[in-house]
């Protein structure tokens, strides 16, 4: 009987801690980028680092550590690998831009508008973490689209294209803000952001050697709703404008 009451425990025992034995947590494994993805990821440094000079299929191949032929299967022409590396890296620009300012329209969804310093404080992080570490390839891959883009309509229409939702975000900011001018100020702080890209790539001692502060950003965002504030009618709700700012 003593052995019946200890096998009995033993199994009693035994599925106690079946119950409270814990699963070990499985982590959902990351999306893994597609082979087109990796092609135009490498499009962009690959220009970023040698220019346009150096952006080859061969380059891609080596880069990538892919037979040779492997990027012309998925891109037959050098124009097809630069639409590709412009459309990734305007796709990555405007997901940056998506989460930086979700930040602040969610802190303003009770009130219905955005506090110029939760404003300014972003657009400062944003210039700290551009400034501390820098993705130097990048920035002058996208100098070299720019320079492309000038003299190829079809790059420059992809331009505008990426710019549209950019500049939605801006004038939804600005109206949040309360400017009476949303999409005048959205073109004219879309001016200043560009203006202080190209300083930074091009001629960043101009820029490393003063201190911005958060203080900076309010003031340049407060001066930009003043000066268009005082305009009467707001920029018409076409495609001129997108023009106008991509040009």
């Amino acid at each position: 009987m003593s052995a019946t009451m200890n096998a009995s425990t033993k199994t009693t025992r035994t599925s106690r801690r079946k119950k409270t034995t814990k699963k070990p947590s499985v982590k959902k494994p990351r999306a893994k980028r597609s082979r087109q993805e990796l092609i135009a990821d490498a499009v962009i440094e690959v220009l970023g680092r040698a220019g346009a000079r150096g952006l080859t299929h061969r380059e891609i191949d080596r880069f990538l550590r892919l037979p040779d032929g492997s990027t012309s299967y998925y891109f037959r022409r050098k124009d097809d690998l630069i639409a590709a590396g412009l459309e990734r890296l305007n796709a990555l620009t405007l997901e940056r831009h998506r989460k930086r300012y979700e930040t602040v329209f969610q802190k303003a969804a009770s009130k219905k508008q955005v506090k110029l310093s939760d404003f300014a404080e972003t657009e400062f992080e944003t210039y700290k973490q551009y400034i501390s570490s820098p993705p130097l390839y990048r920035n002058l891959a996208r100098v070299e689209f720019f320079i492309m883009a000038i003299r190829d309509k079809s790059l420059m229409e992809a331009q505008r294209r990426t710019m549209q939702p950019i500049f939605d975000l801006d004038e939804k900011m600005f109206r949040l803000l309360g400017a009476k001018n949303p999409r005048h100020a959205a073109a004219e702080y879309g001016d200043f952001r560009r203006g202080s890209f190209m300083t930074f790539v091009l001629v960043p001692n101009a820029v490393f050697g003063r201190d911005r502060t958060i203080e900076y950003y309010e003031n340049v965002i407060r001066k930009i709703i003043a000066d268009t504030d005082k305009m009467q009618e707001d920029l018409p709700l076409d495609a001129n404008i997108i023009k106008t700012i991509a040009s």
